[in-house]
């Protein structure tokens, strides 16, 4: 019997599988996983794991409100109050978060900001789409930006020890930070260990659907 390692997830499964035959498909090369073998294999892994996609958990605005209160006014601090304001009101991905410069900030009058996202994963033309933010990180924003020194490029960058600022943010670093406010704000650890990169998207999305938003 085959054994599957621990761990290893159906979705991960299809996408390496996707990978392999995108790969040999454009490499004109038979495509394996096209094989009866092969996808008589998947059926039993799939069986054997189930299919069911875990969804990340939701940093709604109540749980938002006791990370942000976690957030001392250092570098660190306002840095991840600046990002996870951003992150909740945009419900961006961490590759979107990372990758927002300050040329795509538009001051607007009487205090307001919106930010152009100019490249999504459902945006592969790069269209763009402006994105307005609420007060709280319309006032948190800049007060990072300023405290950092930061006047072009990137928005979101690392700290290091000493205060030196870097040239950006790692992809990666996202959900270690939110963990991080997370068990500082005084979550519970099976709270802070089921956060991910997305929970702010789901929680952001959770709260428009509490308050009557559509889901377009």
């Amino acid at each position: 019997m085959q054994t599957v390692p621990q761990g290893i997830k159906s979705s991960t499964i299809r996408r390496k599988v996707s990978s392999i035959s995108a790969i040999h498909r454009l490499s004109s090369l038979d495509d394996p996983t096209k094989y009866s073998e092969v996808k008589i294999t998947q059926r039993k892994i799939y069986r054997l794991l189930g299919t069911r996609f875990d969804q990340a958990y939701p940093v709604t605005r109540s749980l938002l409100t006791k990370m942000i209160a976690a957030c001392g006014d250092d570098l660190y601090g306002l840095r991840d109050r600046a990002l996870l304001m951003v992150a909740y009101d945009t419900m961006r991905r961490r590759s979107e978060l990372i990758s927002l410069r300050v040329q795509d900030i538009e001051w607007i009058p009487q205090n307001g900001v919106s930010i152009l996202l100019r490249k999504s994963k459902t945006d592969q033309h790069g269209c763009g789409k402006w994105i307005h933010l609420t007060s709280e990180s319309t006032e948190a924003l800049p007060q990072w930006l300023s405290a950092a020194k930061i006047n072009e490029g990137l928005i979101f960058r690392g700290v290091r020890p000493w205060g030196a600022i870097t040239d950006g943010l790692c992809e990666s670093r996202i959900f270690r930070i939110y963990m991080a406010r997370a068990r500082k704000a005084g979550l519970s650890e099976i709270v802070v260990k089921s956060i991910s990169g997305h929970s702010m998207r789901v929680g952001g999305a959770q709260d428009l659907l509490n308050i009557g938003a559509s889901l377009p």
